[in-house]
């Protein structure tokens, strides 16, 4: 898929008005010609948590509409088990797009040898760069971006180390970010995204 058609079609799912009211700065950087670098971040007065739900949701929309036109896609955040999602996610699949997605993980804290190509990018997809500086910080931030950086709901995993692996990093954040130990339930999607409420709840009180 060649890039004027893939910024089109994320540009076109961003005007979406569940997604347009959510993220306040999303865009392409780096130069796309092996990889996708993908990068967006919540309005101000969206919680952290629930953006990494609807963050969750439009990239499921992503695969589901490359798939549709027969693009294979493995969508992985930035973290110490890239090459791990790479090795069990990407299988014998062909001509694999690699999308790497990333959000407030580079901003609190910051990684300032990035913000400044986050803030420069030419690639601009929805919203503003002013977005970055607006990002408010919580005092648990750290579990939040552990848990971004831990998701596997869209690496092609087998679904049940695909649960096993969230069950363990959502008890972990919970544990050691809230102080609890909920009894997750359901599927992976529904662990992510319970953990996600719950550390909400704890932030923002």
């Amino acid at each position: 898929m060649n890039e004027s058609k893939l910024i089109e079609l994320f540009k076109n799912k961003l005007a979406k008005k569940e997604y347009k009211d959510v993220f306040g700065y999303a865009c392409f950087f780096g130069s796309m010609k092996r990889d996708i670098d993908f990068f967006a971040i919540p309005k101000k007065d969206v919680k952290k948590g629930q953006f990494l739900k609807i963050l969750q949701e439009f990239l499921e929309e992503i695969k589901v509409e490359l798939k549709k036109r027969g693009i294979a896609v493995l969508i992985l955040p930035y973290s110490v088990y890239e090459e791990e999602v790479e090795y069990i996610g990407a299988g014998k699949l062909k001509n694999l797009l690699k999308i790497h997605s990333d959000t407030f993980n580079d901003v609190h804290p910051p990684l300032k040898e990035l913000l400044p190509i986050l803030k420069n990018s030419d690639k601009i997809l929805a919203g503003s760069s002013k977005a970055i500086d607006e990002l408010k910080e919580t005092k648990i931030d750290y579990y939040y971006n552990y848990l971004f950086n831990t998701n596997v709901l869209l690496s092609n995993y087998p679904k049940s180390l695909e649960r096993k692996k969230m069950l363990h990093k959502a008890g972990y954040v919970c544990k050691y970010g809230i102080g609890k130990k909920p009894q997750f339930k359901g599927s992976a999607r529904k662990i992510f995204f319970d953990c996600c409420d719950l550390l909400d709840n704890y932030a923002y009180r």
